[in-house]
């Protein structure tokens, strides 16, 4: 799913990646319509700390604000049989 709906209702809680855990070695990482990074998680795995709309970049200054509503865009970065594969798309945030 392309959307992220963490009101605690048990239905897009949070960012899932069919078959990440096929590719333990990935990197995920998602910015705003800026371009600033507001999440980074190497090894993401849909259970361990995954994205539920909140921002962990680097420059994260208040981690317990959930991200305003609106579009996001995501790399995705993982070990393939031929070399490191990257992979990019969007995802929309419902902060409400």
């Amino acid at each position: 799913s392309n959307a992220v709906s963490a009101n605690g209702d048990g239905l897009n809680d949070h960012f899932v990646i069919k078959g990440i855990d096929c590719y333990p070695d990935n990197v995920v990482r998602i910015y705003n319509r800026y371009g600033v990074m507001v999440y980074e998680r190497s090894g993401y795995d849909n259970v361990t700390r995954p994205f539920e709309g909140f921002s962990d970049g680097r420059a994260t200054i208040d981690r317990g604000n959930k991200l305003p509503g609106g579009t996001f865009f995501y790399t995705l970065e993982y070990a393939g049989s031929t070399g490191k594969i990257k992979k990019a798309g969007y995802l929309y945030v419902n902060s409400q």
